[in-house]
């Protein structure tokens, strides 16, 4: 690496600050702001080098960008985003760099696509403002990807705002290529150099560095570095909860991706548990089948058949063969292990073994101790003597039911509320009922289930839900 990003900051909240951790004298700190309206007022803090651009070409865009050198670790503290002069939306991201042997000077903001230097590192930041059904435009100079800022899940409800940087190692004198073009291309760009300082030599076994972060007080975790050849973007993913103690002691609302978010993206598909990752879900559904060489994938049916594949068991099929059959749609599952490996430290996994739920109880349960702490198993709560077998081992449950139990299949009911091995109930809508009033006598943790989107999440949690699984998770955008 030819520099270290020591922490970065980011909001959407105008009048808010943004701090980094860890700075120290000699690092260079850079202040991004790009505003939705032209003249936003220059957002230069005090102390600082900015560059202000009131107005980007002719798309209404303005900006600020802002560098300073670190003289102190208290210089990226509290670090000031100013309110724009017109209102609108704003977004922000504070990077602090070492390894450079001065601050980046500022560089305006630009309407058309830049060249990168012939040689050397650069920041390259862009920013973005679009109407709800706009895309997030990525782009990509000759022959390698530079910044990835591929369509993450922003908000379908709203228009929206956002900014990326990231830094190139190995500059190369290419043109930044918008992959779209028209209304949705990017219009506001600017590259800043960096002069890298060649004594510079990052530890090589560094101290753990805790990455998380807050965002609008909300925590997130900083993904994406710079490669040796290219540029990782200095985006932030939301983080869910970690641990089924800790999802249990939150006091936000949790929101449960259905599926992966089932009506928002291709259901269980590696793409769908990305996305909700990026919109905030706290905890990933995943709805289980095993193929006949013992592969767990994500599959609500016993077939595939309403997803485009064949009309075959799951389990009568295959890894390789539901591979054949999925390939090249939408719908390819994800498998579990893929799930674990990639989300399983972040966020709480909601285990439904449909299908198999007896037929392969003591694999899974084996396959899934390990995870226990931030596991959650769940089966629909009319019975079953399972949930017993899940408690001996040590997992906690979250049964679902419905509120026509109550009357038409009584004993269905009572079996929901009053085992003890049932530890999180789940009802469907509407909120104000004497059913639902029942079920939240119970006492035990009450979620809803399954909504469409934040309408149908506010009025359940409203109702005293304390989250909901959520099949359009789509609804939900990270800040950035």
């Amino acid at each position: 690496m030819t520099t270290t990003v020591v922490g970065t900051a980011a909001t959407t909240a105008a009048g808010s600050v943004l701090s980094v951790e860890g700075a120290q004298a000699g690092d260079a700190a850079v202040l991004v702001v790009g505003a939705q309206y032209g003249h936003s007022g220059d957002m230069t803090p005090a102390g600082w080098q900015g560059a202000y651009t009131a107005k980007i070409g002719e798309s209404g865009r303005s900006g600020t960008i802002a560098t300073r050198p670190v003289t102190a670790p208290g210089d990226t503290l509290s670090v000031p985003v100013g309110t724009p002069v017109g209102g609108g939306r704003i977004s922000a991201v504070l990077v602090v760099l070492r390894g450079l042997l001065s601050a980046p000077s500022p560089v305006a903001w630009q309407d058309t696509a830049p060249v990168l230097p012939a040689a050397g590192a650069a920041l390259v930041v862009t920013q973005q403002h679009q109407v709800a059904t706009g895309k997030i435009v990525g782009h990509t100079p000759t022959g390698r990807v530079v910044v990835s800022a591929e369509d993450s899940g922003h908000t379908t409800a709203a228009s929206w705002t956002a900014v990326t940087a990231a830094i190139i190692d190995d500059c190369q004198g290419e043109e930044l290529v918008p992959t779209l073009t028209g209304e949705t291309a990017l219009k506001a760009w600017s590259v800043l150099p960096l002069t890298i300082d060649p004594a510079y030599a990052p530890d090589p076994d560094p101290e753990p560095v805790d990455r998380t972060l807050e965002v609008d007080g909300q925590p997130v975790e900083i993904v994406g570095y710079q490669t040796s050849r290219g540029l990782a973007p200095a985006r932030l993913m939301p983080h869910g909860a970690t641990t089924v103690t800790g999802l249990l002691g939150m006091s936000t609302p949790w929101l449960v991706a259905h599926r992966g978010g089932s009506t928002s993206w291709p259901e269980h598909t590696e793409r769908a548990y990305t996305e909700a990752v990026w919109a905030g879900a706290h905890m990933l559904e995943f709805s289980a089948a095993r193929t006949s060489d013992g592969v767990w994938l994500g599959c609500h049916d016993r077939t595939l058949a309403r997803l485009g594949g064949p009309d075959t068991p799951v389990s009568e099929m295959t890894w390789a063969q539901v591979e054949q059959a999925m390939s090249g749609t939408d719908y390819m599952p994800a498998r579990l292990d893929w799930l674990i490996e990639h989300y399983g430290d972040s966020h709480v996994l909601l285990f439904d073994p449909k299908y198999a739920i007896t037929t392969h109880q003591r694999e899974y349960l084996d396959m899934l101790t390990p995870y226990r702490d931030r596991t959650i198993l769940k089966y629909s709560g009319d019975g079953l003597v399972a949930y017993s077998v899940w408690k001996a081992r040590g997992f906690r449950t979250w049964a679902y039911g419905y509120q026509t139990w109550r009357t038409g299949n009584t004993s269905a009911w009572s079996n929901l509320l009053t085992d003890p091995n049932k530890d999180i109930l789940s009802l469907d809508g509407p909120y104000s009922t004497a059913a639902w009033e029942e079920a939240l006598a119970v006492g035990k943790p009450l979620t809803a289930h399954i909504l469409t989107g934040r309408a149908e999440f506010s009025a359940a949690v409203e109702g005293g839900a304390v989250g909901a699984m959520v099949s359009g998770v789509g609804d939900w955008s990270p800040d950035f």
